[in-house]
């Protein structure tokens, strides 16, 4: 069971490694293009971001039906596990993300201290 994992494993990474070998030969033929006057820059950007997006279109499908096949494979109770262990996963990703919000969140709203930030003058009062 393991080696057929480790196989669904390798084509993912063989299909991913192809996109973005295709990606980069995609964008020298649209500098060769913009460079040769056939498209403007703008064309070429446009044309790109089409290009990313049709490669992350096709990503997102290779994942499913790697996933698809993964979960085809196990047991009910081999799924189960592994649902399991991804939405723990999930958790301690979601954990990680909420405490970097926080912590970019304190860093928005700390007062800088040093000899180019003025401080308050201590002997001003608002008393009247």
């Amino acid at each position: 069971m393991q080696s057929i994992t480790e196989g669904l494993r390798d084509v993912f990474f063989a299909g991913l490694g192809a996109m973005a070998l295709g990606a980069e030969k995609s964008r020298e033929l649209i500098n060769q293009l913009i460079a040769r006057g056939e498209i403007t820059a703008e064309q070429g950007e446009k044309l790109a971001e089409q290009l990313v997006e049709a490669a992350e279109h096709d990503v997102s499908g290779l994942q499913d039906s790697v996933l698809k096949t993964h979960m085809s494979l196990l047991s009910k109770e081999q799924r189960e596990q592994y649902v399991a262990k991804v939405a723990q996963m999930a958790e301690e990703a979601n954990a990680k993300e909420e405490a970097a919000e926080r912590e970019r969140s304190v860093q928005d709203t700390v007062v800088p201290e040093g000899p180019d930030v003025p401080q308050a003058d201590p002997d001003f009062s608002d008393e009247a």
